[in-house]
């Protein structure tokens, strides 16, 4: 066995016996692991059901998150299509019909709340890859998600779910199966891109420009864009009584428009 694969072998070994503590996998799940309730509903007759909460789990954050091949987009929209998206694999158990509206509602939030973008296009059977969307996608910096808890159905009351940008990784290279990624993360009083060795200090806004334009790229290839690309995003939990909203996103009343 070569000496990756003894490494590779004791990580697992070493995950495994710590998910083995319940106390740890709490935590972790408290810092990283979102819940959330999914419904369906038939277009044509209204059917309403809830799906069986073993049919879907905590997950770190969103995941695949679609963005528009054209025309402008914005994490606020694409998040709202993927919270309420129609799917057309299934079929209504009373009508049979195969248009279904599938919903999510938030119940547990994590600290640490991870968006991962879905930027590939469709794959090319003639290459033999899928080519990387370069259509930006632009983001805020604080994203409000209280009108999506479960609990803010049953009271108006309840605490608001707000979070800040903390850091993005965006990609450089024509597609997600090869090329070379880099960090940024915001600091106490700046912001810093992180590129192999090298950290630079940048001014607050750079991060959440997308696609983001480094002053020294590695070197990668000349046929590639010196442009990184979006694709993993991190919003930490604010506290209410602390934070002042700088841009919310009302899901029940954008979602409307969405759809019409």
């Amino acid at each position: 066995m070569s000496e990756y694969s003894l490494a590779s072998l004791k990580y697992r070994t070493n995950l495994e016996s710590l998910m083995a503590h319940h106390e740890w996998v709490n935590q972790f799940n408290a810092l990283f692991m979102i819940d959330v309730d999914l419904t369906r509903q038939c277009q044509k007759c209204h059917t309403f059901a809830m799906i069986p909460p073993g049919e879907d789990h905590p997950k770190m954050g969103f995941q695949g998150v679609g963005i528009k091949q054209s025309g402008k987009d914005t994490l606020r929209d694409a998040i709202l299509r993927d919270r309420r998206r129609i799917v057309t694999a299934l079929k209504c158990s009373n009508c049979g019909e195969e248009q279904v509206f599938e919903t999510m509602r938030i119940v547990g939030a994590p600290e640490i709340l991870r968006i991962k973008l879905n930027i590939n296009l469709d794959f090319d059977r003639k290459t033999g890859i899928a080519p990387k969307n370069y259509n930006p996608v632009k983001f805020p910096q604080t994203m409000d998600f209280t009108t999506i808890q479960k609990q803010h159905l049953a009271s108006k009351s309840s605490g608001r779910l707000v979070y800040t940008l903390s850091s993005v990784l965006p990609h450089n290279g024509p597609t997600m199966a090869s090329g070379h990624w880099v960090a940024t993360v915001r600091g106490k009083q700046s912001v810093f891109a992180i590129n192999d060795d090298s950290c630079v200090a940048h001014a607050n806004c750079f991060l959440n420009t997308n696609p983001q334009q480094l002053h020294d790229p590695p070197s990668v290839g000349d046929e590639w864009p010196s442009t990184y690309e979006a694709v993993v995003l991190t919003y930490v939990r604010d506290h209410p009584e602390v934070v002042q909203l700088q841009d919310t996103m009302n899901y029940d009343q954008e979602i409307d428009n969405l759809f019409k």
